[in-house]
């Protein structure tokens, strides 16, 4: 990669002017670290301050990687929403193919789709129909198999078995695989599997000297160097399986002969890699600290890479790092072709080639530094986290997504350092995440957390889809869901009459999912005159498109699920056309926004709609008045407020303003009247508040927590001074019931707080049947039912070691026979009683003798 990178860096006609550098991070080939090494990526060292600049670009414009496929699904899904192309050069699982979950994914490899229908055809080719199947237990052995096995099916081909290798070593496990093919007749065996993990088997299947099986290899190992040695030759020899294209590379092999160690720590791979090939250990200075090694011997820097035999220095068949070498030439005519851009057409699809956002810094500002109090007022509570103070990070996410997502994983990822860390594991930075406000950023956000198991609280966000814990497990909010304010909006408008309404909604999660649920609810009380979409930017064509539809519909009543800076494009057209005489309905992301205001009220006065509740915090006023202008470069949100508020710049930026008052830094925030300080209508500022205090009662549960009575493994506590994310207990008074089991909801209770009560099943089924064995018939099904769960009970029972002691294609005779067994064992029992009286008792298939009426008579007679 770095001999592509300075390849083009020298060329003058490909990116001229353009210098591209580079960070090179290793995964260790896990996914945690994988994400990791991403999300510190996307948030460069270098640009840690460019966070507080709404105009801030992503730190890289793209990333080449990973290897693996499971890490790099898991990287593809969690960058997509910055809009950076992951472009992997070995990552061939079929699952990345779909655009709709990785629309940024990339790749300069084939897809297995092509790998597998190949390897179906050469095994046709040679007529082998009985073949068995050992994949790893990740996407790319899971996908790998289950695609070969519908082809190879369609061919005629059946598998014999299918075993998977564990990613964590296990011995056990490894003779259990080797046992079954040794016990197997299928002589041909097709593996999906990475070198490494493929090695270890290759082991236990060389120590029980099994030589006479054909061994089909996928494109990650047929060309293993490790494997293709004499050790393995008896065992591999006649292996055959499909390899990338090989190719040359000119000038490359100089390159690597220049490579030299360094004292520098960003050479720390080349480093460990020189010890590695010498056997010896660098020792530059006393300051220098390599990473732990055995090796006594001194390494000079000097010696010769010519005199080692390794792959590094063998350049005669390039396969992955030829595909290396295109993704980086791929990525650098994509940059040129976009340095070219001089129009709107250059891009298709009418995308601009450059973009601004203005933003005026106090209107983040003030929710920014309510933040502040609640940590302050914390810390000094001697009777809430005694002995600890919480710390805090604060970013501003310019009201946009791909911001508020690069705040978050700076704040996952641990933006003031990179740690080279050659253990491959490092401490979480921080344990929790209060915002964001918006649902999108917000679903977008919890998606990346939920990954690492990091809680994430949010004031604003009332998506109800946030609600899926399946989806989004450590999402909480101290804000309802849309669910009750629908309802809430439905019965306002019920109460009045209105039968016949129009319904608009901005362009994202929360409008979208509001607009469904509300048409759902609503469709029991009247009907929708129309239903239309606000786009978020001031598309012209589409505003004028949604105001003639309102002035042309009779419909009175328009209900709003938008933000009030969507709102004010549409409302700035409708002035325009003085549109009157509507009735609005406000949802409570703008029902008491900046458009309540007297040069609106002509348009919009008598809007009803709901408002989120208001609350007091006492001293709250006292501490904003208390904000001073702090120079420090890392956060200039306050300096940017002051010069806002007071329309004056401080020295240090006056070069630029000619003609501005200077600020001084002593300016009374109490002559003025904002929003800022106005704490009259504390609402989402309130919900803030009560978020910082959830988190802290959250640690303050788990510093109190008692060994042997915690909420983890063998009633085990978390260490308070080392907290990890997920032990962050969960916000809500009630957890998800588990499998068989169901929600009752408690008296007088919250609807989040319930118990969770076994399903009636099984045991229960048995008991009511033996109680009603004495009713009449009409009443007595539960006794078939009884009857029937035990004989499938038994089936299914004798099925276990019968399928356990079944050789080889035996195995799927008896699942066959269970099926079909517990099948028939289930009708014969439900509806035998039923057939015997209809064909041979049909005198009593009447009403009377189904309902017992006959013997209740006989009863009577004899009284």
């Amino acid at each position: 990669m770095i001999f592509a990178i300075e390849e083009i860096n020298k060329n003058p006609t490909l990116l001229p002017g353009v210098t591209l550098g580079y960070k090179i991070i290793d995964t260790c080939d896990n996914i945690h670290n994988g994400l990791q090494g991403a999300l510190k990526l996307v948030n460069s060292k270098d640009e840690t301050s460019s966070l507080n600049h709404c105009n801030a670009s992503n730190a890289v414009p793209a990333i080449i990687g990973l290897a693996s496929s499971s890490p790099t699904r898991a990287i593809a899904h969690t960058i997509g929403p910055f809009g950076i192309p992951v472009v992997s050069y070995f990552a061939t699982c079929a699952c990345l193919t779909d655009k709709k979950e990785f629309p940024t994914f990339l790749r300069t490899v084939p897809s297995d789709l092509f790998q597998v229908r190949a390897l179906v055809q050469l095994i046709t080719h040679f007529g082998w129909t009985w073949v068995g199947a050992i994949a790893t237990d990740d996407d790319y052995g899971h996908y790998g198999i289950q695609s070969f096995a519908d082809q190879a099916k369609e061919k005629g081909v059946c598998l014999s078995y299918y075993e998977t290798i564990p990613n964590i070593y296990s011995e056990a496990k490894l003779r259990q695989i080797v046992t079954t093919i040794k016990k197997s007749t299928a002589k041909v065996i097709i593996v999906f599997a990475s070198e490494g993990k493929f090695y270890e088997l290759l082991k236990e299947v060389l120590r029980e000297n099994i030589t006479d099986r054909q061994w089909i290899a996928s494109e990650a190992w047929v060309t293993a160097a490790l494997l293709t040695t004499d050790e393995f030759y008896t065992i591999l020899g006649g292996t055959i399986g499909f390899a990338f294209r090989g190719a040359q590379i000119s000038g490359l092999l100089e390159f690597l002969q220049r490579v030299k160690p360094s004292p520098h720590q960003k050479h720390a791979l080349v480093n460990m890699f020189w010890e590695e090939m010498f056997n010896c250990r660098l020792n530059f200075s006393e300051e220098y600290i390599a990473h732990e090694t055995t090796k006594t011997r001194i390494c000079t820097g000097s010696e010769n890479l010519l005199e080692t035999k390794s792959i590094f220095l063998d350049v005669s068949q390039l396969r992955v790092s030829y595909n290396v070498y295109k993704a980086v030439y791929a990525i650098a005519h994509s940059l040129h072709k976009l340095l070219e851009c001089d129009n709107e057409d250059n891009l298709g699809q009418n995308i601009s080639c450059k973009s601004f956002f203005p933003l005026r810094p106090w209107q983040g500002f003030s929710l920014l530094r309510r933040w502040h109090m609640p940590v302050d007022e914390i810390n000094r509570n001697v009777s809430l986290l005694p002995n600890i103070t919480l710390g805090y990070w604060l970013y501003d996410n310019c009201i946009r997504m791909s911001i508020g997502l690069r705040a978050a994983s700076a704040l996952i990822s641990g933006q003031d350092s990179i740690v080279y860390d050659y253990s491959c594991s490092q401490a979480p930075s921080i344990v929790a995440l209060v915002g964001d406000a918006g649902s999108a950023p917000s679903i977008a956000i919890s998606r990346i957390l939920s990954l690492f198991g990091m809680p994430m609280v949010s004031y604003f966000a009332t998506c109800p889809c946030l609600s899926n814990k399946v989806e989004f497990p450590s999402f909480f909010r101290t804000i309802p869901s849309d669910d009750f304010q629908v309802k809430a909006m439905v019965e306002i408008i019920k109460h009045f009459g209105w039968t016949w309404v129009g319904v608009l909604g901005s362009d994202d999660e929360y409008g979208h999912t509001a607009l469904k649920t509300f048409s759902d609810v609503f469709q029991n009380v009247g009907c929708l005159s129309f239903n239309e979409i606000i786009p978020q930017a001031n598309d012209k064509l589409k505003i004028l498109h949604i105001t003639n539809i309102i002035k042309q519909s009779t419909a009175k009543v328009i209900v709003v699920f938008a933000v009030s800076r969507d709102i004010s494009f549409l409302l700035n057209e409708i002035i325009l056309q003085n549109i009157t005489g509507k009735q609005w309905i406000a949802s409570e992301a703008w029902s008491l926004g900046s458009l309540a205001s007297e040069e609106n009220f002509y348009w919009l006065g008598g809007t009803i709609g709901i408002a989120i509740r208001r609350k007091d915090i006492p001293n709250l006023e006292n501490f904003l008045l208390q904000v001073r202008p702090d120079f420090d470069p890392a956060n200039n949100l306050v300096i940017r407020f002051w010069e806002t508020m007071f329309e004056c710049k401080f020295p240090e930026n006056s070069s630029t303003f000619l003609n501005s008052k200077t600020c001084t830094g002593s300016e009374d925030l109490k002559s003025l009247s904002t929003a800022y300080t106005d704490t009259s209508q504390l609402r989402s500022a309130y919900n803030v508040y009560k978020s910082v205090y959830a988190l802290a009662h959250a640690l303050h549960d788990l510093m109190m927590c008692k060994q042997g009575e915690g909420p983890f493994g063998n009633g085990s506590c978390a260490d308070i001074f080392n907290v990890q994310p997920w032990q962050a207990p969960e916000s809500i008074c009630s957890k998800s019931c588990q499998p068989g089991t169901r929600k009752a909801s408690r008296k007088g209770e919250p609807v989040c707080c319930f118990d969770c009560v076994p399903c009636a099943d099984g045991e229960i089924s048995t008991v009511v049947a033996f109680l009603a064995r004495n009713l009449p018939d009409s009443f007595n099904e539960a006794k078939f039912i009884t009857f029937s769960m035990l004989i499938f009970l038994a089936v299914w029972i004798a099925f276990i070691p019968a399928y356990v002691s079944s050789p080889g294609k035996y195995t799927i005779a008896v699942e066959i026979f269970a099926i079909l067994a517990s099948s028939f064992g289930l009708l014969t029992a439900i509806f035998t009683p039923k057939c015997y009286i209809i064909l041979l008792k049909p005198e009593l298939n009447n009403k009377r003798s189904l309902m017992g009426r006959s013997i209740n008579n006989k009863n009577a007679a004899c009284l």
